[in-house]
Protein backbone atom coordinates (compact mmCIF):
# COMPACT_ATOMS: atom_id res chain seq x y z
CA UNK A 1 0.00 0.00 0.00
CA UNK A 2 1.51 3.45 -1.16
CA UNK A 3 -1.08 5.46 0.30
CA UNK A 4 -0.18 5.90 4.09
CA UNK A 5 -3.22 8.31 4.76
CA UNK A 6 -5.15 5.18 4.54
CA UNK A 7 -3.68 2.45 6.73
CA UNK A 8 -1.48 4.36 8.74
CA UNK A 9 -1.56 1.75 11.93
CA UNK A 10 1.57 0.16 11.47
CA UNK A 11 3.81 3.31 11.15
CA UNK A 12 1.48 4.81 14.15
CA UNK A 13 2.41 1.53 16.51
CA UNK A 14 6.24 2.16 15.83
CA UNK A 15 5.44 5.72 16.90
CA UNK A 16 4.03 4.97 19.89
CA UNK A 17 6.43 1.93 20.36
CA UNK A 18 9.73 4.79 20.69
CA UNK A 19 7.52 7.14 22.73
CA UNK A 20 6.87 4.16 25.35
CA UNK A 21 10.41 2.82 25.35
CA UNK A 22 12.04 6.32 25.32
CA UNK A 23 10.22 7.13 28.76
CA UNK A 24 10.74 3.69 30.39
CA UNK A 25 14.30 3.81 29.44
CA UNK A 26 14.44 7.34 30.96
CA UNK A 27 12.66 6.53 33.82
CA UNK A 28 14.94 3.44 34.78
CA UNK A 29 18.32 5.15 33.52
CA UNK A 30 17.58 7.76 35.94
CA UNK A 31 15.73 6.16 38.58
CA UNK A 32 18.16 6.76 41.21
CA UNK A 33 19.26 9.73 41.12
CA UNK A 34 15.80 11.92 39.24
CA UNK A 35 12.96 9.86 40.67
CA UNK A 36 13.74 7.75 43.98
CA UNK A 37 12.02 9.21 46.74
CA UNK A 38 10.05 11.97 44.55
CA UNK A 39 6.61 12.54 43.74
CA UNK A 40 6.11 12.11 40.43
CA UNK A 41 3.59 10.97 37.70
CA UNK A 42 3.95 9.91 33.74
CA UNK A 43 1.69 10.87 31.42
CA UNK A 44 1.64 9.50 27.95
CA UNK A 45 0.35 11.36 25.18
CA UNK A 46 -1.21 14.04 27.44
CA UNK A 47 0.27 17.64 25.98
CA UNK A 48 3.32 16.06 24.57
CA UNK A 49 4.42 12.05 23.40
CA UNK A 50 5.06 12.05 26.92
CA UNK A 51 6.03 13.96 30.18
CA UNK A 52 7.71 13.41 33.58
CA UNK A 53 5.69 15.77 36.37
CA UNK A 54 7.13 16.16 39.39
CA UNK A 55 5.32 16.87 42.92
CA UNK A 56 6.53 18.90 45.83
CA UNK A 57 5.68 17.93 49.65
CA UNK A 58 2.27 20.29 49.61
CA UNK A 59 1.34 18.03 46.22
CA UNK A 60 2.02 20.96 43.59
CA UNK A 61 3.83 20.27 40.30
CA UNK A 62 7.23 21.87 40.56
CA UNK A 63 8.96 20.29 37.35
CA UNK A 64 7.39 19.11 34.09
CA UNK A 65 9.89 17.56 31.69
CA UNK A 66 7.81 17.54 28.42
CA UNK A 67 9.42 15.39 25.51
CA UNK A 68 8.27 15.03 22.18
CA UNK A 69 9.48 11.98 20.49
CA UNK A 70 9.43 11.48 16.79
CA UNK A 71 10.98 7.96 15.13
CA UNK A 72 12.41 9.01 11.25
CA UNK A 73 13.30 6.72 8.96
CA UNK A 74 15.95 5.91 7.12
CA UNK A 75 16.40 10.39 6.55
CA UNK A 76 18.16 12.63 9.60
CA UNK A 77 16.24 15.64 10.90
CA UNK A 78 17.92 18.57 9.30
CA UNK A 79 16.68 22.25 9.75
CA UNK A 80 13.56 21.96 7.49
CA UNK A 81 9.95 22.81 7.73
CA UNK A 82 9.29 19.14 9.06
CA UNK A 83 12.33 19.88 12.13
CA UNK A 84 9.88 23.77 12.60
CA UNK A 85 6.98 22.34 12.55
CA UNK A 86 7.72 19.92 15.13
CA UNK A 87 9.63 22.50 17.78
CA UNK A 88 6.87 24.83 17.51
CA UNK A 89 4.67 22.17 18.39
CA UNK A 90 6.83 21.64 21.11
CA UNK A 91 6.86 25.29 22.09
CA UNK A 92 2.91 25.83 22.04
CA UNK A 93 2.95 23.12 24.71
CA UNK A 94 5.02 25.02 26.82
CA UNK A 95 2.42 27.69 26.53
CA UNK A 96 0.13 25.00 27.23
CA UNK A 97 1.33 23.99 30.75
CA UNK A 98 1.98 27.14 31.63
CA UNK A 99 -1.96 27.75 31.22
CA UNK A 100 -3.09 24.11 32.62
CA UNK A 101 -5.11 24.86 35.40
CA UNK A 102 -3.21 22.10 37.33
CA UNK A 103 -2.02 23.63 40.67
CA UNK A 104 1.29 24.65 40.61
CA UNK A 105 3.98 25.58 42.84
CA UNK A 106 5.17 29.14 42.98
CA UNK A 107 8.83 27.43 41.94
CA UNK A 108 7.26 25.59 38.96
CA UNK A 109 9.43 25.18 35.93
CA UNK A 110 9.59 23.12 32.73
CA UNK A 111 11.90 21.53 30.50
CA UNK A 112 11.15 20.45 26.79
CA UNK A 113 12.88 17.66 24.84
CA UNK A 114 12.96 16.41 21.78
CA UNK A 115 14.26 12.66 21.17
CA UNK A 116 14.80 10.77 18.16
CA UNK A 117 15.76 7.19 16.76
CA UNK A 118 17.63 9.19 14.28
CA UNK A 119 20.59 11.70 13.87
CA UNK A 120 19.93 14.91 14.04
CA UNK A 121 22.22 17.58 12.08
CA UNK A 122 21.79 21.18 13.05
CA UNK A 123 23.81 22.61 10.31
CA UNK A 124 22.60 25.86 8.77
CA UNK A 125 23.49 26.29 4.66
CA UNK A 126 21.93 29.28 3.62
CA UNK A 127 22.46 28.17 0.05
CA UNK A 128 20.48 24.81 0.36
CA UNK A 129 17.44 24.81 -0.97
CA UNK A 130 15.45 22.57 1.70
CA UNK A 131 16.00 25.17 4.47
CA UNK A 132 13.95 27.94 5.19
CA UNK A 133 15.32 31.87 5.32
CA UNK A 134 16.10 33.51 8.42
CA UNK A 135 12.74 35.61 8.41
CA UNK A 136 10.78 32.97 8.21
CA UNK A 137 12.57 30.93 10.80
CA UNK A 138 12.82 33.68 13.47
CA UNK A 139 8.69 33.74 12.46
CA UNK A 140 8.30 30.10 13.23
CA UNK A 141 8.60 30.22 17.19
CA UNK A 142 6.17 33.47 17.41
CA UNK A 143 2.54 32.84 19.65
CA UNK A 144 -0.76 33.91 19.93
CA UNK A 145 -1.09 35.55 23.40
CA UNK A 146 -5.12 35.65 23.37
Amino acid sequence: MTDKTINSGPDAQNGFALQRNTAIFLLLENYVSKFQNKKYFVCLEHHEDFLFCFLNENDKVSLIEAYQSKKKSPDIWRLNNELYEILTKLLKTGKALIDDEIPKSSEYNHILYFSSNQTIDLKHDPNSKNTIKSKKITNCFSFDKS
